[in-house]
């Protein structure tokens, strides 16, 4: 049962690894057992290590080594064209005549590094360095659900998975994890089972190091996210976020769904110019490489177009100098000027993270603001969304100045705009006319609860969700643009799926 076309490739590696163990299994047997006849049985240490490295169970083992041990005991296998660690074959469900085969399958891809369609059970994450899939998910979850760093996730399989074991001396690696190890684990993990969700293979070019042949996958995907939301969440009702309401006064029965809008404090290293999209080429930069070869020049005082003086960052004006040197502003720029001077010595910060959330838990969409998050900004956020249908209410903190900003915009004309219960009550004036009769959450009954009591939608689930995204700012914030999208969707991606799991457990339909 085991010889059939979908397990070849398998069985030739099969082949292949137990040939090159070939000294290591004679090591094993008495010395009276004649050399050119190969062990009816293998040692469990064998057997284990062939198991794991050809996802085999013993039973398959066992079979396999019963019907080719003659075959990989003589070496008789330049029909098939073996070579350590590699197997020479057409694709990997079949074999082709050796003469017309060019390509070089390895464990996890062929040479030209196309992955296989399926997520392996052991993952390459560097050379000579594999981790098995459900170590580097419980990395993973440990970074969602409780924040760990990269480092830590490191320190965790070191002290207690390694269990002491170390490399033989000559060995090329240690058996020690490191955070790149983790976090190559996680990139390549999250790009695999994203590729298997939408029926694509993983195809990355065959040189340079792990972070540059995958920086233009993980730029896709975060173009693809950003462009058309969460895929697989958009579509989502459930009866916390969703409801059948019928108007007193008669009216059809309509469908009200509701997202809440937020910001929250996450961000990433930006150009030192205002608003400037195009990200530096490293975190020590302080300008984009747009504008780095003149920016770099003129003095780093805001409002100083003067050339720089050699050696330092000010233009020759003394006052200048001085802050740079001692990083006060003088008494006298403050005095004479009537204002205080000001200096951009290292790079800008983008302003937030401005997340879309129903209030169910689910977070839709997410984008980033790089100078500051102004209506205008959010208006034209809200009108691009790629939702499967308009909401038919958003809540967000700053409605009011929305509501007048939209005022007119055919898109708004059927969404209903009120500031959350929360920041209505505590923030937002009773001498604000305009907000208390445009944006009061109580002037739209479809937002209460049966019989008008309490409200049936968590207008402060943006909040609620804010406490836990925010905590990966201490993770993410040195990490460069494309690193740091992919990684904070990847984090919204696994938060989706469980709060689904717990909506269904719940009995609320999702």
């Amino acid at each position: 049962s085991i010889v059939n076309a979908a397990s070849f490739c398998t069985l030739y590696h099969f082949m292949n690894i137990a040939f090159a163990l070939k000294d290591n299994i004679l090591l094993t047997l008495p010395s009276t057992h004649p050399v050119d006849e190969p062990p009816n049985v293998l040692l469990p240490a064998i057997k284990t290590f062939l198991g794991a490295s050809c996802s085999l169970d013993d039973g398959g083992i066992d079979l396999a080594w019963s019907l080719l041990k003659a075959l990989v005991w003589t070496g008789n296998l330049k029909s098939i064209s073996f070579h350590h660690y590699k197997t020479r074959t057409c694709t990997p469900q079949g074999v082709v005549a050796a003469s017309s085969c060019k390509t070089d399958y390895f464990h996890n891809y062929s040479i030209n590094h196309t992955y296989y369609t399926t997520v392996p059970a052991n993952i390459q994450v560097a050379e000579h360095v594999y981790i098995e899939h459900q170590v580097i998910e419980l990395f993973i979850t440990s970074i969602e659900v409780s924040w760990t760093s990269a480092t830590n996730c490191a320190r965790l399989y070191n002290i207690a998975l390694r269990l002491g074991k170390e490399a033989p001396q000559d060995y090329p690696v240690r058996f020690v994890l490191t955070s790149d190890h983790v976090w190559d684990g996680f990139i390549l993990l999250a790009l695999l089972e994203d590729c298997e969700c939408h029926h694509t293979l993983l195809i990355v070019p065959h040189c340079g190091n792990q972070n540059e042949h995958l920086k233009d996958v993980m730029r896709a995907r975060n173009q693809r996210i950003q462009l058309y939301g969460h895929e697989e969440f958009r579509r989502h009702y459930c009866k916390k976020c969703t409801r059948m309401y019928k108007d007193p006064d008669g009216k059809p029965e309509r469908r009200i769904s509701v997202v809440v809008i937020d910001g929250v404090t996450v961000g990433h290293s930006c150009c030192a110019i205002f608003n400037c999209y195009i990200p530096p080429s490293n975190n020590r930069h302080r300008f984009c490489p747009t504008h780095r070869p003149v920016q770099e020049n003129l003095c780093s005082m805001i409002g100083c177009d003067n050339p720089i003086v050699n050696g330092h960052r000010t233009s020759s004006i003394k006052e200048h100098q001085y802050v740079e040197e001692t990083g006060n502003t003088p008494a006298t720029a403050v005095t004479k000027k009537k204002k205080r001077v000001r200096a951009q010595f290292g790079h800008h910060r983008t302003f937030c993270q401005e997340l879309l959330v129903a209030p169910c838990g689910l977070i839709s969409y997410r984008t980033t603001y790089y100078g500051a998050k102004g209506v205008a900004s959010v208006a034209v956020r809200c009108s691009l969304i790629c939702l499967e249908g308009s909401p038919a209410h958003i809540f967000y903190d700053n409605n009011c100045h929305l509501a007048k900003h939209i005022k007119g915009d055919a898109y708004f004309q059927d969404i209903g705009l009120s500031v959350d219960i929360f920041h209505f009550h505590c923030k937002h004036s009773e001498k604000d006319t305009f907000c208390q009769e445009n944006c009061n959450p109580a002037a739209f009954p479809e937002l209460k609860g049966e019989g008008g009591k309490g409200w049936f939608f968590n207008s402060s689930i943006a909040e609620q969700t804010n406490a836990w995204f925010g905590g990966y700012h201490s993770i993410c914030q040195e990490m460069l643009v494309d690193k740091f999208n992919f990684f904070l969707d990847e984090m919204i991606i696994r938060g989706n799926r469980g709060t689904l799991q717990k909506l269904a457990e719940g009995g609320q339909t999702p």
